[in-house]
């Protein structure tokens, strides 16, 4: 992608709630699952850094967990810091869903690729994320 094609893909998302994990995803390189099969527990605010520990993908129709691809794939990267403002700002607004929606919802949610319900988001709503056609073709470069 272009610098103008990543502008003009992180302006379409801004203020969609994926719009940080898109902004992550794309200034560090991540595959569509590992950007999805992130936890907060990987991601190291304070240290400026994401681990790579898993990815969200379909196995036999069901989404799942699932280790890298290779070992090498496994690791620990440094975030940029539009990076961290945006998880920042998506974790408190998540947090806020969360305590509008009530002590059942969401609660057990460790993901910042979750929907208000904190359920994972599947790798088929990736396209969802980008408002589009254009830009989605974009991304799939």
């Amino acid at each position: 992608m272009t610098p103008d094609e990543v502008h003009a893909l992180l302006d379409a998302a801004k203020g969609d709630r994926f719009e940080a994990i898109l902004t992550v995803a794309i200034a560090v390189g991540l595959r569509r699952g590992e950007a999805l099969g992130l936890k907060w527990s990987d991601v190291d605010l304070d240290a400026a850094a994401v681990r790579v520990r898993r990815a969200l993908v379909y196995v036999d129709g069901d989404l799942r967990f699932v280790d890298p691809q290779s070992k090498r794939s496994r690791r620990t990267i440094p975030l940029p810091s539009v990076s961290i403002h945006a998880l920042r700002e998506h974790r408190r607004r998540q947090a806020a869903e969360r305590l509008a929606a009530g002590p059942d919802v969401g609660a057990n949610s460790e993901s910042p690729s979750t929907d208000r319900a904190g359920d994972s988001v599947p790798s088929k709503c990736w396209p969802g994320i980008v408002r589009s056609q254009q830009l989605l073709e974009l991304l799939e470069r």
